[in-house]
């Protein structure tokens, strides 16, 4: 299974519209995927509408008050979701709190997941200790970027994050352009 994060520390880069789109391509591929949406904007959340979505959330799963099974649902074929929540803040404040344990939930949980080729991390602008706790689930990170002064600040700060907190080293990967066109596909 391949674990991916998605993310900048800058926000309209299309972190949201690679995640879903990729998840919803690889899926109709008949790749199995699992989409954590770790931002509190719960943007990939509307893969499912609100009023149909489980209660229970990222939130409560980081906060220790439910399983990933109890909150991973099924958006459409191939393709299921764990969604975030407007409390999810609290849920980084939790993982401070927990410490190294609170920290390694989300790759410990994610390691033993059966079922899915794919688990993709929709990442917030913002780093934040669901950013981390993510990053130390992922296998390889995928940073969209436009060639923009503060976009690619995103870039460094992350490397500079990465470099400092994360203790596994990322393969290096090569820099594709993006021509920042975002098309939904849900």
């Amino acid at each position: 299974m391949k674990r991916i994060s998605i993310l900048n520390f800058k926000g309209g880069v299309g972190k949201t519209s690679i995640s879903t789109n990729s998840a919803h391509k690889l899926a109709l591929m008949g790749y199995k995927v699992l989409l954590i949406d770790c931002d509190i904007q719960a943007n990939a959340s509307n893969l499912i509408p609100q009023k149909d979505r489980k209660p229970t959330t990222l939130t409560h799963i980081l906060k220790g008050e439910a399983t990933f099974e109890d909150a991973i649902q099924k958006a459409r074929e191939n393709l299921s979701l764990i969604a975030a929540d407007s409390n999810l803040d609290r849920a980084a404040n939790h993982i401070v709190i927990s410490g190294i344990k609170g920290y390694k939930l989300l790759r410990n949980a994610t390691k033993n997941l059966t079922g899915f080729d794919f688990v993709i991390f929709d990442h917030s602008p913002f780093y934040t200790a669901i950013s981390e706790s993510a990053l130390w689930a992922s296998d390889e990170m995928i940073i969209p970027t436009v060639l923009e002064p503060f976009s690619v600040e995103g870039i460094l700060g992350i490397h500079l994050k990465r470099d400092t907190y994360i203790p596994q080293r990322f393969q290096a990967s090569k820099a594709t352009p993006f021509s920042g066109e975002h098309s939904r596909c849900f």
